[in-house]
């Protein structure tokens, strides 16, 4: 759901399709992309918690910062709605 956010958010700066700014931001995804997989599945290859911990510590713990710090930044449907409508919790207090 954040990932669909952070592509509605940064993508548009992007485009138009075809340009060499779509390039870049098509190249970078994708070795963003590998990055994190490979990181996400490292883990798994070691399969002990010792060297699941050698191997996040190696990479800093880059991607898990990165969630947390996208997860704090982004805006998330929920609140949008919710500033948008009122607060739904306070017109039930007045029934």
């Amino acid at each position: 759901m954040r990932r669909c956010q952070f592509r509605r958010n940064v993508r548009p700066h992007f485009m138009p399709e075809g340009s060499a700014q779509h390039k870049f931001y098509t190249v970078a995804g994708f070795i963003v992309n590998l990055f994190v997989l490979n990181y996400t599945i490292g883990p798994f290859l070691v399969l002990t918690m010792e060297d699941s911990f050698k191997f996040w510590n190696y990479f800093c713990w880059h991607i898990h910062i990165g969630y947390f710090f996208l997860y704090l930044v982004l805006p998330s449907k929920q609140k949008a709605s919710r500033q948008a409508e009122g607060n739904p919790q306070e017109s039930r207090k007045e029934l």
